[in-house]
C-alpha cells in the first residue's frame, strides 16, 4: 500500500520475522509466521489459541512526529470462537515520564480473509508508534485460530470508523481513542495528566479489550462511562502523574504513590490549578500503584456506576474560602467546636485549594493538640484525686470533662472526653459505693444500742432514715 509507514515485515514473507515485529512475551502464547497463514505472498502470521489463551504482537516502531491522523488496516481470519483487534499504540521518546497509549477496533474476518480498518487521532506529546495485534480465544470450545496479513500504517485518515471527537473543557482536551473509543487521553496546555484511561469488565481476564466509552461534555468536567459494559461489573483504570488525595465515606484522606482504599467517593490528583477530581457515582474499590514514574489507578465499580473528571473548581474554591472565613472567626469567638467542624468541611467536602488544605490541617492539629493537653492535666490530677479519695474532687474534675468535651465537640477531642467522663463517673461511683457502705455498717451499730436501751422511738426513727436512704435497715 502507497505511503505504508511499515516498510518491512509488513506482509511477513521472512519466515525469520523480520521487519522488526515482536511478540508480547507476557502472553502465554505467541504469533508465528508461517507459509499457511498467507493471504497473499508466500507467507502471513497466524496463533493458535486454546480457550481462555491470548496472544498480542507488535510491529516495529516508526516515527510519528507531526502527523494528526494515522489508519491502520490489516487482513485477518478467524477460525473457533475468539475476539480478534487492531491497535495502535503511540509512544513518547526518551526524556518523558509519559507511558503509552493504544486506540483499538475490533478485527472480524470470521471464516475468510476481511479487512479491518482503524483510523485514530495522534494524541499530542507521542512521535512514534506501532501496530498491535491481539487475539483471545473463549473460555468455552475446542480453541481457535487468528490468521493476518498485509498490515499497513498510512498517515491521514482512511476508510475506517474514526474515534470520537475530542472534547474539550477549560484548558483541558480529553481524546477519546480507538473505534469505537475504548481508551482516552488528557492534555492541557502542553501536559499530559491522564495518559491511558479506559473502562473493562473486572470479570474478564487478561488480554481482553477494554469496553467502548461514552464520554460527554460539561460545564465543570467530562463524564465518562462504559457504553458496553455486557452486564459485568465495569472497573476503570487510568495512568497519572503520580500523589493522590482519596475521599472515602470516613472523610478527607492523603495517600503516599501506592495505596488502597475501599468505599471511594472522590480522587484528587495534581494540585492547584491543574487538580482533576476522580468524581465516582457509586463508591468503588480504589488501588493506586507506581509504574515507570506514573500513577495508575484501578477503581472497581458497582454495575450501573460511572465515572466524572471534574475539571473546573471555580464554585467549589468560593466556598472552600468562605468555610475558611467562618472557621477563622468561629475560633476567634472561642466556640472551638464550630471551628474544628468547619474545618472538617472543608476538608471532607471542598479540599481543592491547596493553601486552604495546610491551614485546615494545621489549625486543627493545633486546635485538638490542645484540647488533648487539657485532658492530659486533668488526667494527671484524677491520679491524685484517687490518693485522697475525696468524692467532691471527682466530681469537679466530671464537670471539667464535660466541659472539655462542650468545648470540642465533634472532634476526636470530644471522644477522649467521654472515655476520661466514663473513668471518673466510674471512680465516683465506686466512691460512693465504699462511703454508703461503712455508713450503713455505723448507723446498724448505733440502731443495736437504741434497740438494747428500749429506746423505741429514736430505734423507729432511725429505721425510717435508713429505709429512705438505702432501702434498708438492717
Amino acid at each position: 500500500m502507497a505511503g505504508n509507514l511499515i516498510e518491512a515485515g509488513y506482509s511477513f514473507e521472512d519466515e525469520a520475522g523480520s521487519g522488526g515485529w515482536e511478540a508480547d512475551e507476557t502472553c502465554p502464547v505467541a504469533f508465528f509466521v508461517g507459509s499457511g497463514a498467507a493471504r497473499s505472498g508466500a507467507a502471513g502470521l497466524s496463533v493458535e489459541l486454546a480457550p481462555g489463551e491470548w496472544a498480542q504482537h507488535f510491529s516495529g516502531e516508526v516515527p510519528v512526529r507531526g502527523q494528526k491522523q494515522l489508519t491502520l488496516s490489516a487482513w485477518a481470519r478467524a477460525d473457533g470462537k475468539l475476539t480478534a483487534s487492531l491497535g495502535i499504540e503511540f509512544r513518547a521518546s526518551g526524556g518523558t515520564d509519559v507511558g503509552a497509549v493504544t486506540a483499538w477496533a475490533n478485527l472480524d474476518g470470521a471464516g475468510s480473509f476481511t479487512v479491518g480498518t482503524l483510523t485514530s487521532t495522534v494524541p499530542p506529546g507521542f512521535d512514534s508508534a506501532r501496530a498491535v495485534l491481539r487475539a483471545r480465544a473463549g473460555t468455552d470450545g475446542s480453541g481457535a485460530e487468528l490468521t493476518v496479513d498485509d498490515v499497513a500504517l498510512i498517515a491521514g485518515g482512511g476508510d475506517g470508523t474514526q474515534s470520537m471527537a475530542q472534547v474539550s473543557v477549560a484548558e483541558y482536551t480529553l481524546y477519546p481513542l480507538g473505534s469505537p473509543a475504548s481508551s482516552a487521553f488528557l492534555h492541557k496546555a502542553g501536559r499530559t495528566f491522564v495518559t491511558a484511561l479506559r473502562l473493562h469488565g473486572a470479570a474478564d481476564e487478561d488480554g481482553s479489550l477494554p469496553l467502548a466509552l461514552g464520554v460527554s461534555a460539561g460545564d465543570k468536567g467530562i463524564e465518562i462511562a462504559a457504553g458496553d459494559a455486557g452486564g459485568g461489573r465495569p472497573e476503570s483504570v487510568a495512568t497519572v502523574g503520580a500523589g493522590a488525595q482519596a475521599g472515602a465515606g470516613g472523610g478527607y484522606r492523603t495517600h503516599a504513590a501506592d495505596f488502597e482504599r475501599s468505599g471511594v467517593t472522590s480522587l484528587l490528583t495534581g494540585k492547584g490549578l491543574d487538580l482533576v477530581r476522580w468524581k465516582f457515582s457509586l463508591p468503588v474499590e480504589l488501588r493506586g500503584v507506581v509504574v515507570n514514574g506514573g500513577l495508575e489507578i484501578s477503581a472497581q465499580q458497582p454495575a450501573g456506576g460511572s465515572l466524572f473528571l471534574q475539571l473546573n473548581f471555580r464554585d467549589e474554591r468560593q466556598e472552600a474560602g468562605n468555610l475558611a472565613h467562618a472557621a477563622r472567626n468561629a475560633e476567634r469567638a472561642g466556640t472551638i467546636g464550630d471551628c474544628l467542624a468547619t474545618w472538617q468541611r472543608l476538608l471532607d467536602e471542598y479540599p481543592f485549594e491547596e493553601g486552604l488544605v495546610a491551614e485546615a490541617e494545621a489549625a486543627r492539629g493545633r486546635l485538638v493538640s490542645a484540647g488533648m493537653a487539657e485532658l492530659a492535666a486533668l488526667e494527671r490530677r484524677l491520679e491524685r484525686a484517687r490518693f485522697f479519695g475525696l468524692a467532691d474532687l471527682f466530681r469537679r474534675f466530671s464537670l471539667a470533662a464535660q466541659e472539655i468535651a462542650k468545648t470540642y465537640a465533634g472532634s476526636e477531642v470530644e471522644l477522649a472526653a467521654e472515655r476520661l467522663l466514663d473513668t471518673v463517673n466510674g471512680d465516683l461511683a465506686l466512691l460512693d459505693s465504699e462511703r454508703d457502705a461503712g455508713e450503713q455498717g455505723r448507723l446498724r451499730e448505733i440502731l443495736t444500742v437504741l434497740e438494747g436501751n428500749e429506746a423505741d422511738d429514736m430505734a423507729a426513727a432511725l429505721r425510717l432514715y435508713m429505709e429512705e436512704q438505702y432501702g434498708e435497715a438492717e
